[in-house]
């Protein structure tokens, strides 16, 4: 290999290092209140369970008086760190939460649909109730796809580490790397996530 070719190698896989291994999946119990536009109204509780698999998200939401109600989330969107979700919580009214989401905490602008066609509007600010998920703890379903997803990971780093260049050892010691870090992201996932997370090494 010329000198050109292995510098163009050891460039790419250099990239490659330094390219995000994954984006993070939005989960978790979140609690807060909805705080409506209007001064005199009074905010309104609210805990949300969101589970997160590529992009698509599960889970329901629970409000408290002064508006109680309660019901599955329907539908939602995740672009980079923003998130949209509409939940149900009772006959014909819903509920939409759009605004950044992060892996503590998920703030932005609510709707609120009522049954007779009224939309109330307001802000939100919501915070990871994490004391609440380590109460709750995996499930043995959750335990035996997370094993499913480590041996995915183990699989795909060996795949990764096949891929790396042979005979030149700068190259090859940062696509090592790479592969290196990625397996310890798509583990730190897998050990959070119900789904084998292959695309961790995408």
């Amino acid at each position: 290999m010329s000198a050109a070719a292995a510098g163009q190698t050891f460039f790419v896989c250099l990239c490659l290092l330094w390219l995000p291994a994954t984006t993070f999946a939005f989960s978790g119990t979140f609690k807060g209140f909805l705080v409506p536009l209007m001064v005199a109204d009074t905010p309104i509780p609210i805990v949300i369970e969101i589970e997160e698999t590529y992009g698509r998200f599960s889970g329901s939401a629970k409000t408290s008086a002064p508006f109680t109600g309660g019901g599955e989330i329907t539908s939602g969107l995740k672009r980079g760190d923003t998130c949209e979700i509409t939940t149900k919580l009772a006959e014909h009214v819903r509920l939409r939460l759009e605004g950044v989401c992060r892996s503590l905490n998920f703030d932005g602008k609510y709707s609120l649909f009522l049954a007779n066609g009224e939309r109330r509007q307001g802000t939100f600010r919501l915070n990871r109730d994490t004391a609440a998920e380590k109460k709750k703890g995996p499930s043995e379903d959750d335990r035996r796809k997370r094993a499913v997803s480590m041996t995915t990971c183990i699989r795909t780093n060996s795949q990764c580490l096949a891929l790396c260049p042979r005979g030149e050892t700068n190259a090859e010691f940062v696509c090592v790397n790479g592969c290196r870090r990625k397996l310890a992201s798509c583990k730190a996932r897998a050990k959070g996530s119900k789904v084998p997370p292959p695309e961790a090494f995408d």
